[in-house]
């Protein structure tokens, strides 16, 4: 048996090499390549503290399509769960992301003192996590572990983490150097660079798995646990080894395909597609004598009788001027039903 993971299935992976060494040692004695991880984010990604913070485009397109809850409110619910805690960056070269004064200090500088923190507890959680995955990979026997590197496309940062101006305001930072998920220094460990098992590709992470131009390099990597079709060092891009400051993520694409492509990191598809919308909205100008339903016409207290209400008016032979002058219109429960 032979694993492709993609993306957080690589975690997977992960817990079962220290977890259970015997599973997966007996996997190991099957073939050259038990596990080939397309992307996987094994250090913790950035994108999580920007969501968290609603500068994703991913709760950015969420909070379009909820009509009932702030971007605020919905980040609180996404604080609330382990998993996508556990995706927050490992490295605390920058800051340490399990302080809760970490995200004090992010919340001051986005000058949002209002904005709701993850709870100390769910903190906690991630930095025990991170405690069991450090302590057990360091005894664990990894070898036979693939890794393929994506690479974000043309124009699109891969997010690398923040820094603060010289105001003091915070800027979200990004990277040449990733798939467009995490940068590779992140989700590329040790154990896996010195195993010469790690390839680059010029395809974003979220498109690793479908993209056909790769199905052949991973059927030789399981295959011989090798290839020659894939770069083993990283490619040489302009901008790499610089963070620069990341734009606010705006998407207007609220299609599922576009909400699909922002979770995976891919750019959006501006190709109009018709589909279902939420409310029709018609039109229509015309004469009001002509309408076939009853006509509900609103008038402001102490305002003249214009535009429809006087069409109205001339229609009913001034049965609303004679209502007007008896000051019968415009305060609040005086409605009247007028036939003719």
């Amino acid at each position: 048996m032979q694993i492709v993971a993609h993306g957080t299935g690589g975690l997977i992976v992960r817990e079962l090499v220290y977890r259970h060494p015997q599973i997966w040692k007996a996997l190991r004695s099957q073939c050259a390549c038990s596990a080939l991880l397309l992307g996987s984010p094994l250090g913790g990604t950035y994108r999580i503290p920007q969501l968290l913070f609603g500068e994703d485009a991913v709760i950015r397109q969420l909070a379009g399509l909820d009509l009932y809850h702030s971007t605020a409110e919905l980040t609180a619910v996404f604080a609330g769960l382990p998993g996508l805690m556990c995706l927050l960056p490992f490295s605390t070269a920058l800051t340490d992301y399990a302080d809760p004064a970490t995200w004090e200090a992010l919340r001051t500088g986005l000058q949002r003192p209002e904005w709701p923190l993850p709870d100390p507890a769910m903190l906690a959680l991630f930095d025990q996590y991170r405690k069991d995955v450090t302590e057990g990979m360091a005894h664990a026997a990894p070898g036979g572990v693939a890794f393929i590197a994506g690479q974000s496309p043309a124009g699109h940062l891969t997010p690398d983490g923040h820094r603060f101006e010289a105001d003091g305001r915070l800027s979200f930072t990004g990277t040449a150097a990733g798939d467009g998920s995490a940068p590779w220094a992140d989700s590329i460990p040790a154990y896996l660079q010195s195993s010469g098992q790690v390839y680059y590709t010029d395809v974003p992470y979220g498109a690793l798995p479908c993209d056909k131009r790769l199905f052949t390099a991973i059927r030789e990597i399981l295959q011989a646990g090798a290839t020659t079709l894939l770069l083993t060092e990283a490619p040489a891009v302009r901008g790499i080894g610089k963070s620069q400051p990341q734009k606010t993520a705006v998407s207007f694409g609220l299609s599922p395909e576009n909400l699909e492509r922002s979770m995976l990191g891919l750019p959006q598809d501006t190709v109009y597609r018709e589909g279902a919308v939420p409310i029709t909205i018609s039109l229509s100008n015309g004469d009001c004598k002509f309408a076939a339903h009853p006509v509900l016409a609103g008038h402001f207290l102490n305002d003249g009788l214009f535009s429809a209400e006087k069409s109205i008016n001339r229609y009913l032979q001034d049965e609303l001027a004679k209502r007007h002058g008896l000051d019968c219109t415009g305060r609040n429960g005086h409605e009247r039903d007028l036939y003719r």
